[in-house]
């Protein structure tokens, strides 16, 4: 009904993979995440915020398969482009950092990913507040990896 080239069809195909990348489907979901990116691309150019996100959740396929120089590449990217196209205190900031700074830990390098968690979890405090899922969740990456710093 919306046609093949119809933001709509990109967001569903992002969430789509989003289910297939959370029940492991990794193929499917790299795919269907190229696909809306591109569709993205075309429709609102390179510097967009769907296109930001969608590189972070694809980033977040990578992570998840251990394709850390790929899912390093990708989170800049989309970091690049929320800084740019949205506040530098913005939730989607936020949660990039996060997402970034847990690839760094899983990589041994803390010091890094400290610095940037704590950049996350004040973004999304300012932004979104304490009791918001992704501050939580970021304060309890924080907790995760002073543990291991110890």
């Amino acid at each position: 009904m919306l046609g093949e080239e119809h933001p709509e069809v990109a967001a569903s195909l992002s969430n789509l993979a989003s289910l297939y990348r959370s029940n492991k489907s990794y193929e499917e979901a790299e795919q269907l995440y190229e696909k809306a990116i591109e569709m993205r691309r075309h429709l609102f150019g390179v510097e967009h915020p769907d296109v930001a996100r969608d590189f972070n959740n694809l980033a977040l396929l990578y992570f998840y398969q251990n394709r850390f120089s790929e899912a390093e590449s990708l989170y800049q990217r989309a970091l690049k482009i929320g800084q740019k196209v949205l506040r530098e205190i913005h939730p989607d900031v936020g949660r990039i950092l996060d997402n970034l700074a847990m690839l760094y830990a899983a990589q041994n390098r803390h010091d890094e990913a400290e610095e940037l968690s704590e950049r996350a979890l004040n973004i999304l405090r300012e932004t979104l507040g304490d009791t918001h899922p992704w501050t939580i969740r970021c304060l309890g990456n924080i907790e995760a990896l002073q543990e291991t710093s110890d």
